[in-house]
């Protein structure tokens, strides 16, 4: 089962290679981000934001409230060290379109969430091109789309 995020799957990255070692499963299947550290990672990822030509915001220090660290699972938590939040997550399922499609076998399943923040544009031509194609690969279902709003004059 192929579950979304505001418009992405997401699929761990494969970080063993050669000597025989294999991958685990829960390594390449793709996966629902279904958490809101993981659908913050999802749009922190670097690699996401310098495609789209953004960087997220960080907090200064002193407001930052919750510290980075780990969780169980051993992996990096940013705390709240981004002017990042996620709300509004939906578990979303419905047929796909065809005549026989009844079945659980074809629907789509998404995790939709929205995002609140404050980002920086880096490169004006391909944040361009993500404001005007969305971003992540749910577009045709209505994810990916940015709202922007500039803010005051007074704020640092």
């Amino acid at each position: 089962m192929t579950q979304r995020s505001s418009g992405s799957a997401y699929r761990s990255p494969s970080t063993v290679s050669g000597g025989g070692v294999s991958t685990p499963w829960w390594r390449t299947v793709p996966r629902a981000v279904a958490t809101p550290i993981h659908q913050m990672d999802w749009l922190l990822n670097s690699q996401r934001q310098e495609r789209g030509g953004f960087l997220i915001c960080e907090k200064p220090p002193d407001k930052r409230l919750l510290p980075g660290g780990t969780t169980h699972h051993k992996q990096p938590h940013h705390g709240d060290r981004y002017e990042l939040m996620v709300r509004d997550q939906r578990n979303l399922s419905f047929p796909k379109q065809g005549p026989d499609n009844t079945s659980k076998r074809h629907r789509v399943t998404l995790v939709t969430v929205t995002y609140d923040g404050r980002l920086t544009v880096t490169d004006a031509d391909r944040f361009r091109a993500t404001l005007t194609q969305g971003l992540g690969k749910a577009k045709a279902y209505g994810c990916g789309l940015m709202t922007l709003v500039p803010l005051p004059t007074t704020a640092r």
